[in-house]
């Protein structure tokens, strides 16, 4: 019995058939390029944690803090795509801003009630330099891994960093400086998508040069509107941007070089849920859709989440999060269009089959969360149907005009349970009854210092950073 189980082909079996099958969470990696160590592990990881969520236990099995810099505020913390939750990148801000990288224990190496290690591998700090944006690359295999919009000496740009590692030293090197006021929103390989805070996001390759023009119309001519962009998502044959007060969904752009006259595209669809205080969007869909060898052809929802924004100090301490879909709309034309000399030519009111999804989004779900003063905004919406967020204290307590900070702050975490996935709580069964999404408080921080929050969905791990330089990891 020992040897039958160290063989791949009972654990290549056993996760496709009892986690990638039920779309259970797993890292999107090749079963092949796993030894049979790491696949019979994270296996029985995934099988733990899945099993974790759906029954509500909520409760972390280890959790560990640690100083990284001392009395400064860790502004983002984001833990590398790909990486399994072991490379984790933090910015802080003194006299000047830092970026720092720092390697964690793999989550599968763990054991409950334990510490974890927690390396500081290399750091980027430009004298002078201030840095109000980054974004990640989501393909591990790229040279960049990271783009950091910078102001320095009055000059702002966007550095595209690579990470070298040597025997046991690592090293952040400068790759490519872009001359931009954008910020750097989402990188994916080549393609990096900067914006504006109004109405215009470049699709930029950075290996090429190539590029194109985003943008929509103003609401009234002659004037810009602040709206600031959250996330932009390469979508199913289109672009979509999502911003404080509005979604706008692109054709997929053609990118040209400068001398060759890049184009302008507008909007295919819009829509707008007001203003928002965060959003999430997630690229969701049935569990063959999780594995890495599925077909990127293959056109799934969009999920949204969205938490308003209130500025109202007499309404309700309690508020929605809600959850939307995007449906992919079957009369699409996938073909490709022929290019247009005017990229304006697109009507505001298109045609059924011009946009790959319908609009306007379709509300699927509630859940009850608190309405109050955050340091950290952040909502993460995972594609298995998790999400996570930092939930502001109780103020009414003490009643409106209590203005300490010595109630806990605490992290609420929700699992939405898609009817497409097939969980065991349901049964297994197509016309079981779909569970309503619930909601469970894992962490109190008594200090309502977290000012950043990141959170690995396949691995279970959360990254909770604080206004004072310390970082909190909570392994699921």
């Amino acid at each position: 019995m020992y040897t039958l189980t160290k063989l791949r082909i009972v654990w290549t079996n056993a996760c496709l058939k009892y986690i990638i099958g039920r779309g259970y969470p797993f890292p999107r990696v090749s079963l092949d390029s796993l030894s049979i160590q790491s696949l019979e592990r994270h296996t029985c990881h995934s099988d733990q944690l899945a099993k974790k969520w759906l029954s509500c236990r909520w409760n972390p099995l280890r959790t560990w803090s640690t100083a990284t810099t001392a009395n400064t505020s860790v502004t983002d913390a984001r833990l590398l795509p790909g990486s399994q939750g072991t490379l984790l990148f933090t910015l802080s801000k003194s006299v000047w801003s830092v970026v720092t990288l720092w390697q964690l224990e793999p989550v599968i190496s763990r054991t409950p009630g334990t510490a974890c290690t927690f390396d500081k591998r290399c750091e980027w700090s430009p004298r002078g330099a201030i840095f109000n944006g980054f974004a990640l690359n989501s393909s591990l295999e790229s040279e960049v891994k990271i783009a950091i919009s910078i102001l320095n000496n009055g000059k702002q740009t966007v550095e595209l960093l690579s990470l070298k590692q040597d025997s046991h030293e690592w090293s952040l090197e400068p790759l490519l400086s872009v001359p931009t006021t954008f910020r750097p929103i989402t990188l994916e390989g080549d393609i990096l998508a900067m914006s504006d805070d109004f109405r215009e996001t470049i699709i930029f390759n950075w290996r090429t040069r190539a590029y194109a023009t985003l943008e929509h119309a103003q609401e009234t001519a002659g004037i810009s509107q602040y709206d600031h962009c959250i996330q932009v998502v390469f979508a199913s044959h289109s672009i979509l941007v999502v911003r404080a007060r509005s979604l706008h969904l692109f054709p997929m752009s053609t990118l040209k070089m400068q001398e060759e006259g890049p184009l302008r595209y507008s909007p295919i669809a819009r829509h707008s849920f007001g203003w928002v205080d965060s959003v999430s969007v997630q690229m969701t869909g049935s569990p063959e859709a999780f594995s890495s060898s599925s077909s990127s052809n293959v056109q799934q929802p969009l999920s949204i989440l969205v938490r308003a924004e209130t500025d109202d100090p007499w309404s309700s301490d309690i508020l929605s999060m809600e959850l939307y879909t995007l449906n992919p709309n079957p009369e699409h034309d996938a073909s490709p269009s022929p290019e247009a000399s005017d990229p304006h030519m697109t009507s505001s009111s298109p045609s059924p089959n011009s946009s790959p999804y319908i609009f306007p989004p379709v509300l699927t779900s509630r859940v009850s969360s608190r309405r109050g003063a955050l340091r950290c905004r952040d909502i993460i919406l995972g594609r298995r149907g998790t999400a996570l967020w930092v939930q502001p204290r109780d103020r009414s307590v003490a009643g409106l005009y209590w203005t300490t900070d010595d109630n806990p702050l605490p992290v609420g975490p929700h699992t939405i349970v898609r009817s497409d996935y097939k969980h065991e709580s349901a049964g297994g069964k197509e016309d079981a009854e779909e569970p309503e999404p619930e909601g469970k408080i894992i962490r109190w921080n008594e200090q309502h210092n977290w000012s950043s929050i990141d959170y690995d969905e396949d691995v279970g791990r959360i990254v909770l950073g604080t206004s004072f330089g310390s970082i909190t990891i909570l392994d699921m």
